[in-house]
């Protein structure tokens, strides 16, 4: 808690008060970052000095109010780390669909090439008796044939 509003005042030895930092005005929505402090200085700023909103919000509001933001903020972070392991999840289920659409590809492209060998096949036994036919009229017309061989 300290570190989120530990600047010292002019004198050391002196504490920071909270009223000090709940008592600064709001500043514009959109408004650009500007220096509240002229005259301060590296040796009296130190670590969370420029969270006075935060600090404001943590010694201004009742701690059941704290206490439901700390809730929601869980609740935030315990949503975004299913929401994280789903879209892993439809990560590896989208690859795993991208790799069996190639696999389908592939596997139609050598239906379609076993479907037109079927069918060259098909036109090549149709063809077979008038090849043989031929075969034997020229076996027949042979000299080894007429020999009686």
């Amino acid at each position: 808690m300290r570190d989120l509003c530990c600047v010292r005042p002019c004198s050391k030895g002196e504490q920071f008060h909270a009223l000090s930092i709940a008592d600064l005005p709001e500043g514009e929505p959109g408004a650009p970052y500007a220096s509240r402090w002229v005259t301060l200085k590296t040796d009296k700023f130190s670590q969370g000095a420029l969270y006075l909103v935060l600090a404001k919000q943590l010694y201004c509001s009742p701690s059941i109010v704290l206490m439901d933001r700390v809730t929601k903020s869980l609740v935030w972070i315990l949503t975004l780390i299913l929401a994280q392991e789903e879209v892993n999840r439809l990560r590896a289920k989208l690859k795993e669909s991208r790799m069996l659409d190639d696999d389908l590809l592939t596997l139609s492209r050598d239906v379609e090439s076993a479907r037109s060998t079927e069918e060259a096949l098909k036109e090549e036994c149709l063809g077979l008796p008038k090849k043989i036919e031929e075969v034997i009229v020229e076996y027949k017309r042979s000299p080894g044939f007429e020999l009686g061989l």
